[in-house]
């Protein structure tokens, strides 16, 4: 048989020696617009912006785009209105509501025709005929008012063809440099601001000094060993690695009776990333990069080389928060500027992608979409990739006479249980800052990478203290220079659980899980649960070698195993060695069914009043999310009493109500109508009177759903700790009750002479509630020995939650004078301290407004305030000529009453519940 024609073809990179701009270039702009008079050619022009917003000012005028004629009439607009939380259209001075909710802080393509607009490739409306009248000149306003927008570029195009292309660019004016946009096709400029800041991301690019192709052949190859491998479930983003042993040419020649050897310099340690395309009998098989190299004799050379997966792995990808984008435009997000010629198939291009990818290599990156989807990563023709749905409905066989006798089964050890994390990241409202990043006691850094590594960061909450700059910011990471803190609010975190459990009973304990894959959610988590429980419930491997043809791994094949019988799997590893033939030793992975891919819903019906729903025609199954009503929350407790000269302690607040149970359930559709009950929320905890002993809030009742003759309830299933989020709007519901405040500390009563203190403040929900005042002191003297007695004020009652203490009583001091012909009195002296204030008492707290929750805690009641004391009057005596005087007796001023404590306020009530249903 005659030998393999196996060709190496190695290529030089792009030579180049300067340092280039990357891709990343942008304006940031702060409330100015841009201008471009003119620019825009007639009625059959379209217009692309590429962009981003940071935030919006406060008014309800935040324009993405204004178009004026040359009498200022305007033609066409689009702008958010923040009071009103929508987006407006405005065609010719008619307002169009298209989309409400609010704006996202994602990067944006949107597209402007005179008959269509979309966003991101979607058409947000399309009126079917022209938007505007057709005008020769008009004036185009970018962003105007808003307070930060990333400005990426501007595409003009007219008839189908491209004419303009607006990109950030540097202008100078009068010796100042100003960022702008400038149209590389015409060389203009648009208007410029100094509040505009450019950042560009610059690259290195690293050279090659070859500068020609090199293929070898047979001759030169010494030993050739390739492994292709595919991770049929999805948890690794296998890549292809292929192992040579080359030597340089040899020749021979005879120089006055000796031999002289000659060799070659057609073999270099060619540096990584260098291409090498494989090729036999002329026919293209892969392409693949060298990873290391190394010249491992006088004439040999040893290459390492990867497919292209393997660049990715020294590529980083930012992540992004997705709310809906299509797998197509991740792909082409993850990979933008990466050296991979890729396609997408349709059967997953349009798929919706929701979840988190974190800061990271653009090779996990990929990993995390594809295993969201179940695609895969193949070879097509041109041995470029290929991202499509593992598909193993078409079954190939391998005759007999390919395979070698040799050969094993495999059966591992299956699980039991597999149990899969679904995410969502979304913003609860009350988020607490996180310090992301303190060099404050280091050397300032003019350039600081800070990832956020844990989980995205709310963008509009990063904030930088005095010293610090931020030159940029997005969900996982910002760039900053100085010497400071940074600060931020993560966005929310909540997970939810799906399990598959084995129906053999008598498998051992063995639970797999999946808690990781941040881009599994609500939408999809059901395909992947049941095929990684396909994988580890049913799977064992069949090893055998071949004599391979046109195998790939990732296909299913059908063949004799080593014990004779016919076995059918999925291709999963292929090691080939080459000689006459290629001899593979194959490992398949037999007994799966399950090959789901994508989401498994597109769309969602929130229910919140008893009555029926319908399934659309052609659904086939459904997910209900079942949440009862909520608990009322408890009460607060009472404050303490006031005691003598001493405030009391506040009540302490009382405890959230749970969230409603929650009942995930999925379902076949048949046929007839959904009976949905809600549940009622539970009623909150009374007043309390108590200083130990909370009242309690009653439980909320059961939503139920009734179909095809079976009742689910939220009665079997659990409370949640955090929420249950809806996947495609980001709105939580099933949440507990918020928390109560403490009551204030009642004020000290004072002693005599002095004013009482002021009960004690507390603050709760952006607003603080002080305590009631001290009571003011008095005074009184005696006439005839000139001596003053005095009194204290009582303390001011603690404040609540919701209102003020009361004041503190002012003292009081009298005195009555008298002579005795037998003897001289000093005056008699009556003083009294003053009366501490009531600790104020707090109102019920409102009823919980999120579907499912738990009522509010009630707050605690304010202390009372310490009562005031009098000073001690004296009775006192003489001889009757004026000799000093003796105490006689004294008189103790019974000390004024202390102030009572507030009572605790009543919880909250909880809310009704709902039925989430994805469809």
């Amino acid at each position: 048989m005659a030998a393999l024609q196996n060709e190496l073809e190695f290529y030089n990179l792009t030579i180049t020696t300067e340092t280039e701009y990357g891709e990343v270039e942008y304006i940031d702009s702060n409330r100015d617009a841009f201008a471009l008079t003119n620019a825009i050619p007639g009625n059959t022009a379209s217009i692309e912006i590429d962009f981003q917003i940071n935030s919006f000012a406060s008014n309800n005028s935040n324009y993405i785009f204004r178009t004026q004629s040359q009498d200022s009439n305007v033609l066409l607009e689009l702008a958010y209105d923040t009071q009103g939380n929508q987006w407006m259209l405005n065609i010719a001075g008619l307002g169009v509501l298209f989309k409400s909710g609010s704006y996202d802080t994602q990067r944006h393509l949107l597209k402007i025709s005179w008959s269509e607009i979309l966003l991101d490739n979607v058409t947000l409306f399309s009126p079917g005929g022209p938007i505007v009248p057709v005008s020769s000149s008009i004036t185009f306003f970018l962003f105007d008012y808003i307070s930060s927008i990333n400005i990426f570029g501007l595409k003009i195009f007219s008839s189908g063809s491209q004419v303009s292309n607006w990109i950030p660019d540097i202008r100078n004016f009068s010796g100042t440099d100003y960022w702008c946009l400038k149209d590389t096709y015409s060389s203009s400029y648009s208007s410029y601001s100094s509040s505009m800041i450019g950042y560009r991301e610059e690259i290195e690019v690293k050279t090659s000094e070859y500068s020609k192709d090199l293929t070898i052949g047979n001759e030169s190859i010494d030993s050739l060993k390739t492994v292709e491998t595919m991770s049929i479930l999805g948890d690794e983003l296998s890549y292809d690695t292929m192992a040579i042993s080359a030597k340089q040419a040899l020749t021979l020649s005879f120089e006055d009776g000796e031999v002289i050897e000659t060799y070659g310099d057609e073999l270099k340690v060619y540096p990584y990333g260098s291409m090498v395309a494989h090729s036999i009998d002329s026919e293209l098989k892969r392409k693949l990069f060298i990873e290391n190299a190394e010249r491992v004799g006088k004439r040999k050379y040893k290459y390492d080389c990867f497919s292209v997966i393997g660049l990715l792995d020294r590529q980083i990808y930012e992540g992004n928060l997705f709310q809906g984008k299509t797998a197509l435009q991740v792909f082409n997000e993850i990979l933008a500027g990466s050296p991979l010629q890729y396609s997408v198939s349709q059967s997953i291009a349009n798929v919706g992608i929701y979840g988190w990818l974190p800061y990271g290599t653009k090779r996990d990156a990929l990993r995390q979409l594809l295993f969201a989807l179940n695609a895969h990563a193949y070879a097509d023709a041109s041995q470029n990739i290929l991202f499509k749905a593992l598909d193993v409905s078409t079954v190939n066989g391998i005759p007999s006479s390919r395979i070698y006798e040799n050969g094993t089964e495999e059966y591992v050890k299956k699980a039991s249980k597999v149990v899969i994390t679904e995410h969502s990241f979304v913003i609860i409202g009350d988020e607490e800052d996180t310090v992301l990043f303190d060099n404050s006691s280091s050397t300032a850094a003019s350039s600081t990478l800070v990832v956020f590594s844990q989980s995205p960061i709310i963008p509009s909450s990063v904030s930088a203290s005095s010293g610090l700059t931020i030159r940029k910011v997005s969900y996982n990471y910002a760039i900053v220079s100085g010497r400071g803190r940074l600060t931020g609010k993560p966005y929310t975190h909540l997970t939810q659980n799906i399990e598959r459990i084995s129906d053999d009973t008598h498998r051992a304990d063995n639970e797999v899980t999946v808690t990781d894959a941040t881009l599994v959610t609500a939408v999809n988590s059901e395909n992947v649960a049941d095929r990684v429980a396909d994988y580890y419930f049913n799977r064992h491997v069949s090893k055998v070698d071949i004599k391979a043809q046109n195998e790939k791994c990732g296909y299913a094949y059908s063949f004799v195993n080593a014990f004779g019988e016919e076995t059918t799997g999925i291709l999963h590893r292929m090691e080939k060695s080459y000689s006459s033939v290629v001899r593979a030793s194959c490992e398949f992975i037999c007994g799966l069914s399950i090959e789901e891919s994508g989401n498994n819903y597109t769309h969602y019906v929130l229910i919140t009043a008893s009555g029926t729903w319908t399934p659309p025609s052609g659904t086939e199954k459904i997910r209900l999310t079942i949440i009862g009503g909520g608990t009322g929350g408890t009460s607060g407790l009472r404050g303490k009493d006031g005691e003598d000269h001493s405030g009391g302690s506040g009540g302490g607040a009382g405890l959230p109500g749970a969230a409603g149970r929650v009942k995930v359930v999925t379902i076949p559709v048949t046929s007839g109508s959904l009976a949905v009950t809600i549940g009622s929320g539970g009623t909150g905890g009374e007043a309390c009177d108590s200083e130990s002993i909370v009242n309690a809030g009653s439980a909320g009742s059961n939503t139920t759903v009734l179909y095809a003759g079976t009742t689910y309830s939220s009665e079997d299933g659990t409370s949640p700790g955090s929420g249950v989020a809806n996947t495609f709007t980001g709105d939580i519901y099933a949440r507990p009750g918020e928390t109560g405040a403490s009551g204030g500390t009642g004020g000290s009563g004072a002693t005599a002479g002095e004013e009482g203190a002021s009960g004690g403040s507390v603050a709760f929900g952006g607003q603080t509630y002080q305590g009631g005042s001290g009571g003011s002191s008095a005074t009184a003297a005696s006439s005839a020995s000139g001596r003053s007695y005095t009194s204290g004020g009582g303390g001011g009652g603690g404040a609540c939650a919701t209102g003020r203490g009361q004041n503190g009583s002012a003292g009081s001091a009298s005195q009555t004078s008298f002579i005795d012909d037998e003897m001289y009195k000093e005056s008699d002296i009556a003083t009294a301290g003053g009366k501490g204030g009531a600790g104020a008492t707090p109102a019920k707290r409102s009823a919980a407004t999120v579907y499912g929750s738990g009522g509010h805690a009630g707050h605690g009641g304010g202390g009372g305030g310490g009562n005031g004391r009098g000073t001690t009057a004296q009775y006192t005596s003489g001889d009757g000529v004026y000799t000093p005087l003796i105490i006689d007796a004294v008189y103790d001023n019974t000390p004024a009453a202390a102030g009572d404590g507030g009572n605790g306020g009543a919880g909250g009530d909880g809310s009704p519940g709902c039925v989430l249903i994805y469809y």
